[in-house]
């Protein structure tokens, strides 16, 4: 009966009375029900419905105490309360909790219906075999709460947490696959870091080799990951022309999708790369050759492993061609009658992410490719609303539209998410530099101990 207690105790919590003799009942129909007393729950709930035979709240409370024992009564307390359903509790206000709504209290009357009509139809068998006692016992072996849970999982109806669960986190559960947000303290194990952040995401078991040949691109947080790679002696970037390879000297700029796909058109199909477009951090335009441009494909043609960091939705773009820059850069270089500021929307950077795996999928089909979200806030924002606020918009931005690809392109099991900026700003303490910019070494570090774990080989 423990169950029914605290399905009873979610309605108590969950459901608006009508009057103040139905939330006086319900106070101590509360005691009772915490106490055990189900006698005396029963009672009450007799009292309140003929106080008022209108009452949504007794009509069901009813139904599920009489479910075993008098299944006759539970069938017409059950109707009682579809009647009142359909007639009375039509306005979603009656119920406080959003997610217990009038259908769904209506589909739970019908399997304690079911469930009352099945109880007789046992007991008649049981009897016209002459096991009364032994079929009865059968069938109360299965508690009611289970088989009222098992009904509704038939009726793609399942409850969780309300039938037989936690009175704390009573709701109407949608679909099978629910993940509930943590708590503090379960953020304050080590433990459950891939239940909470990284199941879904990273593969089964680690499969980056220090054999394989990784190429990083994107953000400024693309260098903690080389770092990291290299200081593990593990292959990043070393198809290089000269003594560095240019992708590498200029990565930290990258912090949109419309350069990283400018990077991956000029090296795979060798588009025409305007310099004008292209600076490093001197604000110096960057002259690339067709030397550079044949040991960057060569070098990506070689990968095994690309890992691209996004950074920012924010860019500048020039007004005659439309194209975007790679980063902010100096007036020297662009007059303002011919700079431009917009925000990339979630359609722009989705179809970005969509040609850059096109052309990874075309000249690197084995490869794998490892999406992350750079946790480095944005310094400064050219729109007229606060910094904080514009980086939360812009992350939301590229965060969407990571998820977006991933989702739609489900089926490629060599690509995936790695949850870096879920990792520093939903589990680690005071994770941000004093500058509230960059993330601290530790964390820094903590968040590629994950990674290590997730795609390393030892």
């Amino acid at each position: 009966m423990s169950a029914i207690i605290k399905l009873m105790l979610d309605l108590i919590h969950n459901v608006s009375f009508n009057s103040n003799f139905e939330k006086k009942c319900a106070r101590k129909l509360e005691e009772n029900l915490s106490q055990i007393n189900v006698e005396t729950c029963r009672s009450d709930f007799y009292r309140m419905c003929k106080e008022n035979p209108y009452s949504l709240f007794p009509q069901i409370g009813l139904s599920i105490f009489y479910l075993e024992d008098l299944p006759n009564l539970a069938i017409r307390h059950a109707d009682m309360a579809i009647t009142l359903l359909d007639q009375v509790y039509l306005n979603q206000e009656k119920i406080s909790d959003p997610e217990i709504n009038s259908e769904a209290l209506r589909k739970l009357c019908q399997i304690i219906k079911e469930s009352a009509e099945d109880n007789i139809e046992s007991d008649i068998e049981a009897q016209a075999s002459g096991i009364a006692g032994e079929k009865r016992q059968q069938i109360l072996n299965l508690p009611t709460a289970e088989r009222i849970e098992k009904a509704l999982v038939a009726h793609g109806q399942f409850v969780t947490n309300w039938i037989g669960g936690n009175r704390q986190n009573a709701h109407w559960f949608r679909g099978r696959n629910s993940q509930k947000i943590p708590s503090k303290n379960q953020l304050k194990s080590f433990d459950d870091i891939d239940k909470f952040f990284l199941k879904g995401w990273v593969p089964d078991q680690p499969f980056i080799s220090k054999k394989m040949q990784v190429t990083t691109l994107g953000s400024c947080f693309a260098e903690h990951i080389v770092k990291f790679l290299n200081e593990n002696f593990y292959l990043v970037n070393k198809n290089i022309y000269g003594n560095k390879p240019q992708n590498l000297k200029i990565q930290e700029g990258m912090v949109n999708t419309y350069t990283l796909l400018q990077q991956f058109e000029w090296a795979f199909e060798e588009d025409d790369l305007r310099t004008d477009l292209w600076f490093d951090g001197n604000n110096d335009a960057i002259t690339l050759t067709q030397d550079q441009q044949t040991a960057i494909k060569e070098l990506f043609l070689n990968t095994n492993v690309f890992i691209i960091t996004l950074g920012l939705s924010e860019v500048f773009y020039d007004k005659i061609s439309g194209n975007v820059l790679m980063r902010f850069i100096a007036k020297k270089h662009h007059g303002n009658e011919n700079l431009g500021f917009k925000i990339s929307n979630v359609e722009e950077n989705i179809q970005n992410l969509e040609k850059i795996l096109l052309l990874i999928r075309k000249f690197c089909p084995n490869a794998h490719v490892i999406f992350t979200l750079s946790p480095v806030r944005l310094q400064r924002t050219f729109r007229q609303i606060p910094a904080i606020s514009a980086n939360s918009v812009s992350k939301s931005i590229l965060r969407v539209a990571i998820d977006e690809l991933v989702r739609k392109h489900e089926s490629d099991d060599k690509l995936y998410y790695f949850p870096s900026f879920e990792l520093i700003t939903d589990f680690i303490v005071d994770p941000y530099e004093d500058d509230n910019l960059h993330p601290k070494i530790g964390a820094i570090d903590f968040v590629m101990e994950q990674f290590s774990k997730s795609f390393l080989e030892p």
